[in-house]
């Protein structure tokens, strides 16, 4: 016998009323099966970009431990740079003494390119005292005139101090297109 709420007497839903409710009870399963297939495919580009990054990692890490000499150091640094991060043009500078040295370039030709002491205002003596990675839209000629002539019409520069036993001595200028 049906009741006011077209229930039958054993609870269970009946007529239109029960389809009704099956067919919210599919889409809301057929919802979350789709949500929860979209979070395990985002999870699993990650582990691969991760597990990507970490072999790219290893890779250079056993390049830096055949290193014999900092200019090995700076050739693998600067080749994984480049590799890695798809940049055209990456140079590192370092100051085995007082005044820096080209240790490494990729996508420049160094020759005929004479190197100069950095001023106060350079990016090489403001990196290193200042500890920071510095972002530069384009490079300053009268104040980096080494820098300037490496890498002629310059745009969106990254600096980034290296250390070496706790004292900057060195940049990775990195030129981001």
């Amino acid at each position: 016998q049906m009741t006011d709420l077209g229930v039958i007497a054993g609870g269970t839903p009946s007529g239109a009323a029960g389809a009704t409710q099956q067919v919210a009870f599919v889409v809301l399963f057929w919802a979350v099966a789709i949500v929860t297939a979209s979070f395990a495919a985002v999870n699993e580009r990650e582990l691969r970009r991760r597990r990507y990054d970490l072999e790219a990692l290893a890779r250079l890490a056993a390049q830096l431990e055949r290193a014999e000499d900092p200019g090995e150091v700076a050739e693998s640094l600067v080749d994984a740079i480049a590799e890695e991060f798809e940049v055209r043009r990456v140079v590192v500078l370092g100051s085995p003494s007082d005044d820096p040295a080209l240790l490494a370039v990729k996508g420049v030709q160094p020759a005929g390119v004479e190197p100069v002491t950095p001023g106060p205002r350079s990016l090489f003596t403001r990196a290193t005292r200042s500890n920071r990675t510095m972002l530069v839209r384009q490079l300053n000629p009268v104040d980096d005139p080494w820098l300037a002539a490496l890498l002629p019409d310059a745009r969106n520069l990254v600096v980034i101090p290296m250390h070496v036993e706790g004292r900057a001595n060195g940049i990775l200028v990195v030129e981001h297109s």
